[in-house]
């Protein structure tokens, strides 16, 4: 009897740790991506283009939520826009679904003047 509780023990100390471990959550945010900031449409014809970027994903995991799906959309934009040089953006497409676990996320990307 007691090893059927240990192997019981053990089997639910395996699940938490993978159901813990499978949750979804924002990636960190990168140096240059925390320097970049939305601006509008106006704002952006004072500085220089650099491309469009964009991040695509399905995210299979536990614990979505629209404001996890949001946050990894936004914040792995942000840091593809610091790759590529900018500092600022505007974004032109920002779909999540939370339930499908899909994220779809484009942005101009811009480098303009402190």
């Amino acid at each position: 009897m007691k090893s059927i509780f240990k192997s019981l023990r053990v089997l639910l100390a395996i699940f938490l740790a993978v159901a813990i471990d499978g949750c979804a959550s924002a990636p960190q945010l990168t140096g240059a991506g925390a320097g970049a900031r939305s601006i509008t449409p106006n704002e952006a014809k004072e500085c220089k283009f650099i491309r469009v970027v964009q991040y695509n994903d399905r995210i299979i995991s536990l614990g979505k939520d629209p404001t996890v799906m949001k946050a990894i959309g936004e914040t792995n934009l942000r840091n593809q826009i610091g790759a590529a040089g900018g500092n600022a953006y505007v974004t032109t497409k920002n779909d999540s679904n939370w339930f499908m676990g899909s994220v779809s996320y484009q942005a101009e990307a811009y480098s303009c003047a402190q």
